[in-house]
């Protein structure tokens, strides 16, 4: 009975050789698995970034649909758009500025918005330096980086006394100084 007893007890047992074997195996299929694993995360980054261009030609349309014309440039890279001057002429801030609404981010575009619309003061200078470090998600593609703010640290022209666009129908131009 001893013998039947040691006998039993070493065919259920795995060898040194074995266990190596299903170790070498499992990791032959986590390195095939791998690769697909990003490859479907890449494509979902992919789906993302078309998503975000969808949403950016809606915003367009939407904006186009509500004023009858698509937004316009703004003046030019040095002005910060208002959400109390509109959309048009008017309006200093460039066109991404101008389809935020229409995209979902109606609390960043009244981040200018003070309620004096006659005069520059010290809480819209805040929401101004606050549009200008946000980060909006739609306007970058996820295979290419995460949104972060690229703050312009570069000498500003920007003057509050000239922030209105002239309305005599001629277009706005900088004066040198």
């Amino acid at each position: 009975m001893n013998k039947f007893i040691a006998r039993r007890s070493k065919l259920g047992a795995f060898t040194l050789v074995e266990l190596l074997v299903v170790i070498a195996i499992i990791g032959i299929l986590v390195a095939l698995l791998l690769p697909a694993i990003q490859a479907a995360r890449e494509a979902a980054r992919r789906d993302q970034c078309v998503n975000h261009l969808k949403q950016l030609s809606l915003g367009f349309m939407n904006h186009e649909s509500t004023h009858k014309f698509f937004p316009s440039g703004g003046w030019n890279a040095f002005y910060v758009g208002d959400a109390q001057l509109g959309t048009g002429r008017q309006q200093p801030g460039g066109l991404t500025f101008q389809i935020l609404p229409f995209i979902e981010e109606q609390q960043v575009f009244d981040l200018t918005d003070d309620g004096d619309r006659l005069n520059i003061t010290t809480a819209q200078t805040q929401g101004s330096l606050a549009l200008q470090k946000s980060a909006i998600p739609v306007f970058n593609c996820p295979s290419r980086r995460p949104a972060q703010a690229l703050l312009y640290n570069g000498k500003s022209t920007w003057d509050p006394k000239k922030r209105h666009a002239p309305t005599d129908g001629r277009p706005h131009r900088l004066r040198r100084q």
